[in-house]
């Protein structure tokens, strides 16, 4: 059975290079160089506004990519219910341009689309359905119909793919526990001389990812004013990485202006190449109100970054207080700046926990453990077709 060459077909719900399609993509190119698995990629037309889409990065990896239209099944607003009522014209369009190619499972990447299990049912092969987001928790995201209708939807799943125990947790109230698996993100481990030196006059903190709302970058500045206002610490930089959402990010531009923190923080914007940037950064913000895993804070980690992470999502199920990170509570802007001051007062403290969560990082979280364990799945479950 190991030696049996299949093909898979991966969906994707997004057509920007967030961190759900990063992992995604690692996984596709692992699956394909280390284990001979073909892989091919459906994904929504991109948008004007997308300045790096994963279309661009499936030309770059060599990975074969079908750009489709089709809508998410959750959302905000009304617009995502008209977007997916429109399915009824997107999805036999789909169907016709996938006619010609055989592959043997289906892989959704994300719990916001129902396509795979469309595709699936239709073609009579297996759905693996990858669970990468709370959605009501972290993206304020209701399901169309309801939760009845959302169960439903997840009835065309044939196993699913939990990020985090917090994950399965979630949605065990709509999909059998027994059908859940599991299988932390993993990260390619960075070069050696990707890792931070620790060399800085001033202590740079970072946040990496979207500047959204549910991201919580409020909270650093938040923090940043009591450093500077109140316990008349100065010796520090922060730097926010990613693509902004320019209404979250003129409130964050407000805030900074109100308290005279100009100096103090840097936005870089998106960035192709989050590596070379880490390389110079000493500590790693996780502020999210509700993160499914946290793969930024393992990059964080296996760069040699100290982490600060809230109590919130699957933070403490990657990060133990005091022992490889630290750890605060959600909302508690103070108790953040009593952390980042902590680790600016006491740099040795700061580089121990940076070593520490490097190792726990690099023994739990690595690309090659997640590819292999995702294989081992697809195996069963051809295992169980082949025998069915």
């Amino acid at each position: 059975m190991e030696n049996r060459n299949f093909k898979v077909l991966f969906i994707t719900h997004a057509d920007g290079m967030g961190g759900a399609n990063h992992s995604m993509l690692q996984l596709m190119v692992e699956l394909r160089d280390v284990y001979g698995v073909e892989v091919v990629l459906m994904a929504p037309k991109p948008r004007k506004s997308i300045k790096w889409t994963v279309q661009e990065e499936c030309k770059r990896l060599k990975i074969k990519c079908i750009s489709c239209s089709y809508g998410w099944f959750k959302g905000t607003g009304y617009k995502f219910i008209i977007k997916y009522i429109l399915n009824i014209i997107y999805y036999p369009i789909i169907l016709y341009k996938l006619r010609n190619i055989h592959f043997d499972i289906v892989h959704s990447n994300g719990s916001v689309i129902d396509i795979g299990a469309v595709i699936s049912r239709i073609r009579h092969i297996k759905h693996v359905w990858h669970l990468r987001e709370f959605g009501r928790l972290d993206f304020s995201l209701n399901s169309f119909g309801g939760k009845y209708y959302e169960k439903f939807v997840y009835t065309g799943g044939d196993c699913f793919i939990a990020i985090s125990q917090k994950i399965k947790d979630y949605f065990s109230s709509v999909i059998p526990c027994e059908k859940i698996h599991t299988i932390y993100n993993g990260i390619k481990i960075p070069p050696g001389q990707c890792n931070s030196l620790h060399t800085n006059a001033k202590i740079q903190f970072c946040v990496v990812g979207n500047i959204a709302e549910g991201k919580n970058q409020i909270e650093a500045l938040k923090a940043i004013k009591i450093l500077v206002h109140k316990f008349n610490c100065h010796n520090f930089h922060l730097t926010f990485i990613g693509y902004e959402f320019h209404e979250y990010k003129s409130v964050l531009l407000k805030h900074i202006e109100q308290f005279g923190l100009n100096e103090y923080v840097t936005f870089k914007g998106e960035c192709k190449n989050v590596s070379e940037v880490l390389k110079t950064m000493d500590v790693g913000l996780m502020l999210s109100k509700n993160e499914a895993f946290g793969r930024v804070t393992v990059e964080y980690m296996m760069h040699g970054l100290a982490v600060i992470a809230s109590n919130a999502g699957a933070n403490e199920e990657i990060i133990s207080n005091n022992e490889d990170g630290l750890i605060y509570h959600l909302g508690d802007s103070e108790e953040l700046a009593i952390c980042m001051k902590r680790l600016i007062d006491d740099q040795s403290f700061m580089i121990e926990l940076s070593e520490k969560g490097r190792q726990k990082a690099l023994n739990r979280f690595t690309s090659d453990k997640n590819t292999k364990a995702v294989y081992d799945l697809y195996l069963s479950l051809l295992k169980t077709a082949r025998c069915s």
